[in-house]
């Protein structure tokens, strides 16, 4: 069985483990801690088992074997995190634990993204194709590095914007307009322009 099989497998496994325990405890239970905690889980395997899923079609081609190997490992790492701190392994307080989770989640989520893209672009591509598909990954980049960064270093966020103020709002703004043109522009421009070109 392949990789990319075994992760579609789980994922839908897990959707519809959580669909029956929500269903049943909507309409014949009450909502109690272990049962949010079971939900939640479920939620992240289906979640984290399609990051792996987009990973795992570039992998299966022999194609980008360190952005899909490591697209794996974060995603990986980003549900053990989560798994932690839905079950009470981390401290709900803990500062590290929660960066951790929001790091490896941006990551996983990234690098999912940046495999679709280098994906279904493979083949010949006309210059105007190359160009989105050049923008929307460096796009891909800085809006997980401006992510991360403001996760990181929230006290230096903090002293820039008590010195600048203004900056989280300008930062913001910037960080939103990137991610714009990185969902909408770039990751479906890309994908259009290849299918109206019908480059091969």
């Amino acid at each position: 069985m392949g990789i990319k099989k075994t992760f579609l497998i789980i994922m839908l496994v897990a959707i519809g483990i959580g669909a029956v325990i929500g269903g049943y405890e909507l309409l014949f239970g009450e909502f109690n801690d272990t049962t949010i905690k079971v939900m939640l889980t479920t939620l992240i395997i289906g979640g984290y088992s399609l990051t792996c899923l987009s990973c795992a079609a570039l992998h299966e081609k022999g194609e980008y074997p360190g952005v899909t190997i490591t697209g794996m490992v974060a995603s990986g790492l980003a549900f053990l995190t989560a798994f932690m701190l839905i079950w009470g392994w981390f401290e709900i307080e803990d500062d590290l634990a929660w960066k951790s989770f929001f790091i490896t989640m941006i990551a996983a989520g990234s690098l999912a993204q940046l495999s679709m893209i280098l994906n279904l672009t493979m083949g010949k591509l006309n210059n105007l194709v190359k160009g989105f598909k050049t923008g929307t990954i460096i796009s891909i980049g800085i809006v997980a590095g401006m992510l991360i960064l403001f996760i990181m270093f929230p006290d230096s966020f903090t002293n820039l914007e008590k010195t600048n103020p203004g900056f989280l709002e300008y930062y913001f703004r910037i960080l939103g307009f990137i991610a714009i043109l990185d969902a909408m522009v770039g990751t479906l421009g890309t994908l259009i322009l290849k299918k109206v070109t019908k480059q091969e």
